[in-house]
């Protein structure tokens, strides 16, 4: 696979290719991911380089998993016994991730692990994902990783640093879908921000649009959209 990567990519370019070859090519790719550890980092590069999506069966496969539950954010107690997070940050990450799809990995995870710590730049983070057998260091996988200052990354990671693709959601309500290339952003797919029309405390209802939401009362809580990707990128040194 890894001789023919470039050729595949050049397919799935090509306004020439039919809707239903890329469509069985990449259920192919899906497969081969799935069941051919060699295939893995080939195959994850043509998912997230091309945006490819799973056939409805793989799809149904995926969803069904009871595994990908452990990847969502998970209740208020578990974060502050993990990394102590202040309690008005949590209501607004959960506000905000509440309005939501959830993240579609396109696949199911392996073996989960949970790590928590500080990274290098001082702040407490848990992870919840793949993690290789020393139980230190995040191998070419999927999680969520939960930030006390109000951050949540959550996709595949290679070497700790964003790889392939995945989502990153910051307290000020900006949510940003994009591949990563180890840490470096190369495109991005959704980029929007949510902003609160009522007070954290209160439950708001999914089906509430974005345009209808306005983040007023937590102004102070806003960062510049210049800085706030301090994390997503960082390379967390103290996970090795």
């Amino acid at each position: 696979m890894a001789n023919n990567m470039a050729e595949l990519g050049l397919i799935f370019q090509s306004d020439k290719t039919a809707e239903q070859t890329k469509a069985t090519l990449a259920e192919w790719i899906f497969k081969a991911r799935d069941e051919d550890p060699a295939c893995y980092e080939n195959a994850m590069c043509l998912i997230g380089w091309h945006n490819l999506e799973p056939s409805s069966s793989q799809k149904k496969r995926y969803s069904e998993d009871p595994r990908l539950a452990e990847l969502r954010l998970r209740e208020f107690e578990f974060y502050r016994e993990k990394i102590k997070i202040d309690r008005e940050t949590f209501i607004i990450l959960k506000e905000i991730y509440s309005l939501l799809e959830p993240f579609d990995y396109k696949a199911v995870p392996g073996k989960i692990e949970t790590i928590y710590r500080k990274s290098h730049t001082g702040t407490w983070f848990v992870y919840v994902g793949e993690i290789v057998s020393s139980g230190l260091e995040i191998r070419k996988g999927m999680g969520i990783t939960v930030y006390a200052s109000g951050e949540i990354y959550e996709g595949y990671r290679i070497e700790v640093k964003p790889h392939y693709f995945g989502r990153y959601i910051h307290i000020s309500g900006l949510v940003r879908t994009c591949g990563y290339n180890k840490g470096n952003i190369y495109g991005c797919s959704e980029e929007h921000t949510i902003d609160l029309t009522q007070s954290p405390r209160r439950a708001m209802s999914p089906s509430k649009s974005c345009s209808q939401i306005n983040f007023k009362h937590f102004k102070q809580l806003k960062r510049k959209v210049s800085v706030i990707s301090f994390h997503e990128t960082e390379d967390m040194h103290l996970w090795k």
